[in-house]
C-alpha cells in the first residue's frame, strides 16, 4: 500500500517516463436497453447532486475528485478506478514497459502504482481534463495531499492492494487479486474428453425465411431447459415465448450441452435452466397484447432477444430469482449490491461457452456483481478444456460494475439477457440446396 509520503516517489518515477499517445481504441460490445421482466413498472433511481454543490460523479478519466471506484466511469470497456482522488482505469495486463499504450484505452498509458500489484491506465492531459497536475510524461497525476477512501477506492493511502485469504472474510475467495466473492468452489477440474453428448443441431439449415421465422418455444420442457409460465403467462397461454427458429435452436443446443457435460458435477442446483421473456406471436414486446409492454422500445421484438435465469446454487431450481443482496439502506437498488451468493458460475459459464459457438449471437449481458465471477469461471473452464477454443476467444460477457448508462446496471440481478441478430454476412442455404441437408 502507498503512504502519502510515497506519492512524491510515484510522481518522480512518472516524471522520468515518456511515451506516445495511442490512436487505437477498444470497441464496446454495444448498448442494450434496460429490460426487466420482474419489475416492469419501476423506474431506475436517479442521481442527486451533493448538497455542497461540488462536482458529482461518476467521472471520466482525469476528472474528480473521486472518493470511491464507483465515482469513476468505465472507459472503452476498462473498469474505472479511483487513484488518490483522480479517476483512471485498470490496465488490461501488466505494463509491457512504463508508459506502454498496449494495455490501455485510447490516450491513456500504463504505469504501476507504487505499493500495488495492479497497473493502471493514466490519462493523457492533452485529451482529458485533469483534476490533479500534469507531469513531463504528459499524464494526469495526483498532487500531494490528494487521497480517497480505501474502503471503496482501489488506490488510496489506506486501500487494500490485493485480496487473499488474509483479507477476504470466511466463506469468501479472492479472484483476479481484486474481488472477495462468495466461495464458488474449485470447479470441475480438467476435462477428460470422455463425455459423449447427443445434442440437437446448433445451426438452422432451412433457408433464411424458414430459419428467421418466429415460432413458439416448443416443447416447453426439454434437455436442460424449462420454459415455465412467467410474468402473467399460464400453462395454456405462454404468449411471451415466441422466438426466431434459429435462436430457439441455439438455446436448445446450449442448454442440452450444459446439462450433458455438467451431469456429474456435484455442486450447484443442476436443474434445467429457466427461460423467461422472448417476444409475442406478432413480434411485439412481451406484454403489449395486455396493454403493458414489459421492455423498452427496441428490445424483445421479432424474436431476437430472450431473457434466461442464472444457473444457481442453494436454490430449489434455476428459475428467475434475485441471486444476491439488492438493497441499499433499506431501499430496493434494482441491482446486486453485494457479490451473488446464489450463483452457480460454473454452469452459467459453460452455457455461455455453448452460446458463443453460434455466429448469430450479438451480446449476452448480466449484473455487474455477477459478471466478474462468471468471467473468472469462464476463463477457468476454457483453460481446463470444457469450452471450445473458438468460444474462448469469442464474444465477451457484458456488464456494468458502475452505472455507465449502457443499460446493464439495473434489472439484471435475476436474469441474463441474450440478443440474437444474424450478421449481414450470415446467409442460410436454400432448402433445395443439397448442402443444406
Amino acid at each position: 500500500m502507498m503512504s502519502r509520503a510515497c506519492i512524491a516517489c510515484l510522481l518522480a518515477a512518472l516524471l522520468a517516463a515518456c511515451g506516445s499517445n495511442s490512436t487505437d481504441g477498444n470497441e464496446d460490445a454495444g448498448p442494450d436497453a434496460i429490460d426487466d421482466p420482474m419489475e416492469e413498472t419501476e423506474d431506475a433511481p436517479t442521481d442527486v447532486p451533493d448538497d455542497d454543490g461540488g462536482p458529482v460523479g461518476p467521472f471520466l478519466p482525469g476528472a474528480g475528485p473521486c472518493t470511491c471506484d464507483s465515482d469513476c466511469l468505465p472507459f472503452e470497456a476498462r473498469e474505472g478506478v479511483c487513484v488518490y482522488g483522480i479517476c483512471m482505469t485498470r490496465a488490461a495486463d501488466e505494463c509491457a514497459e512504463p508508459g506502454s499504450i498496449v494495455e490501455c484505452p485510447n490516450n491513456m498509458r500504463c504505469f504501476p502504482v507504487e505499493g500495488f500489484t495492479s497497473p493502471v491506465c493514466w490519462p493523457d492531459c492533452t485529451v482529458f481534463e485533469c483534476v490533479g497536475e500534469c507531469n513531463t510524461a504528459g499524464v494526469c497525476t495526483p498532487t500531494a495531499g490528494m487521497d480517497c477512501d480505501g474502503s471503496c477506492g482501489s488506490f488510496c493511502s489506506d486501500s487494500i492492494s490485493e485480496c487473499g485469504d488474509d483479507v477476504c472474510e470466511p466463506g469468501e475467495v479472492c479472484i483476479y487479486d481484486t474481488y472477495c466473492v462468495p466461495d464458488v468452489g474449485d470447479g470441475p477440474g480438467a476435462y477428460s474428453g470422455s463425455i459423449t453428448c447427443d445434442l440437437p443441431p446448433l445451426f438452422c439449415t432451412g433457408g433464411s425465411t424458414y430459419c428467421g421465422e418466429l415460432i413458439q418455444f416448443d416443447p416447453t420442457e426439454g434437455p436442460g431447459y424449462y420454459d415455465y409460465p412467467e410474468n402473467g403467462e399460464s400453462s395454456t397461454n405462454q404468449y411471451r415465448s415466441w422466438l426466431r427458429r434459429d435462436a430457439v435452436m441455439m438455446i436448445k443446443y446450449a442448454t442440452a450441452k450444459t446439462a450433458c457435460l455438467a451431469a456429474d458435477w456435484t455442486f450447484g442446483t443442476g436443474s434445467p435452466l429457466g427461460l423467461i421473456d422472448m417476444s409475442e406471436e406478432d413480434g411485439s414486446i412481451p406484454g403489449t397484447s395486455v396493454g403493458s409492454p414489459g421492455h423498452p422500445v427496441g428490445t424483445h421484438t421479432d424474436g431476437r432477444d430472450i431473457d434466461v435465469a442464472y444457473y444457481q446454487a442453494h436454490t430449489p431450481d434455476n428459475r428467475a430469482r434475485v441471486i444476491c443482496n439488492h438493497m441499499e439502506g433499506g431501499t430496493e437498488a434494482y441491482h446486486c449490491t453485494e457479490y451473488p451468493h446464489l450463483l452457480d458460475p460454473w454452469r452459467t459459464a459453460l452455457f455461455l461457452g455453448a452460446i458463443y459457438e453460434h455466429t448469430g449471437l450479438r451480446v449476452v449481458g448480466c449484473d455487474g456483481k455477477a459478471g466478474p465471477i462468471i468471467r473468472w469461471a469462464f476463463e477457468r473452464l476454457c483453460a481446463d478444456g470444457w469450452i471450445e477454443s473458438s468460444s474462448c476467444s469469442g464474444p465477451s460477457l457484458t456488464y456494468e460494475e458502475v452505472n455507465a448508462g449502457r443499460g446493464w446496471f439495473y434489472f439484471h440481478h435475476h436474469h441474463m439477457h441474450i440478443s440474437f441478430t444474424p450478421p449481414a454476412y450470415m446467409t442460410y442455404p436454400d432448402p433445395g440446396d443439397p448442402s443444406a441437408q
